[in-house]
């Protein structure tokens, strides 16, 4: 068996910018270090519009900017107290990627999660003259 290096590659990272998408998948990540002690983390694999999937290291901490309340907020709600991450796959959010470079490698990272947008209330924003006046 040959390897080509040459090939395109199968699951090339997406353009930066917003998109929906959907949680597909979560398991618990390694424990980070941070500046509140070591903090649980959990890989969340979102497939969004295009069908290109991103997979998000997120810290487990409350706080109205972390991204696993954004996440639970954009999907489940602000009202629930406890939320296991098994009832977030299904659900749409919007996401936010933007690109990380190191070295010589491209990664796509969530850098911020949403309420997923709906285009015909976006064309339709677009598509009003009153808006704008």
């Amino acid at each position: 068996m040959i390897f080509s290096r040459n090939q395109q590659p199968l699951f090339p990272i997406p353009e930066e910018g917003d998109y929906n998408a959907e949680v597909v998948n979560w398991k618990k990540g390694k424990q980070a270090n941070t500046s509140m002690g070591p903090t649980d983390t959990v890989l969340v694999t979102f497939k969004l519009e295009t069908n290109a999937t991103v997979v998000q290291s997120i810290l487990v901490i409350p706080g109205p900017n972390s991204l696993v309340e954004k996440l639970i907020n954009s999907t489940i709600g602000e009202d629930e107290v406890s939320v296991h991450f098994d009832s977030l796959i299904g659900q749409e959010c919007g996401v936010e990627i933007a690109h990380n470079r190191v070295g010589d490698k491209t990664y796509a990272n969530v850098v911020d999660i949403f309420v997923a947008f709906d285009d015909e209330i976006e064309e339709g924003f677009a598509e009003d003259e009153d808006f704008y006046e």
